[in-house]
């Protein structure tokens, strides 16, 4: 696990660009809001004929899911990946805001009391703590349905 919540790892695949865009294609459903996933796809996003912007498509809605960020490249007879997973823009700012208010909270209630103190300082590393392993486990599993779209075995970084 790392500090932060990012993660990128890259594949030479055996096949060329337009294989490998047809595969995410064929696994993935255009994202649109409000409409409920149809079960049917491993993806929700946006493809284009290099690049796509994805995540899993659940039943329930998981705020630390990452978002899978791909480019796909010519390399001759081969194709590169390059996947880059981060949190949701949601997620950051919540965060953001959560350790802002209670590094704020911490700091004014040091000198006053140190119980108080101590609370926040526990709320905050719970914050990172609950950010972190929720996402380090979603990485894994949204990289293991990568792996399995593009037919890769082994995971390189």
């Amino acid at each position: 696990m790392k500090l932060l919540p990012y993660y990128s790892f890259s594949h030479r695949l055996p096949y060329n660009k337009q294989q490998a865009v047809a595969r995410v294609f064929e696994n993935t459903e255009a994202n649109s809001f409000g409409k409920t996933h149809s079960k049917t796809k491993t993806f929700i996003g946006i493809l284009t004929e290099s690049s796509f912007k994805i995540k899993k498509g659940l039943k329930q809605k998981k705020s630390f899911m990452p978002v899978v960020i791909g480019q796909l490249s010519d390399d001759g007879y081969y194709c590169q990946l390059a996947v880059i997973m981060r949190p949701a823009l949601f997620t950051l700012v919540f965060m953001f805001i959560w350790f802002v208010f209670f590094i704020n909270s911490s700091i004014g209630f040091y000198k006053a009391t140190s119980t108080i103190s101590l609370l926040y300082l526990g709320l905050i590393i719970f914050g990172y703590l609950l950010m972190n392993f929720a996402f380090w486990h979603e990485v894994s599993e949204t990289e293991k349905a990568i792996n399995h779209v593009f037919g890769v075995n082994e995971v390189a970084d």
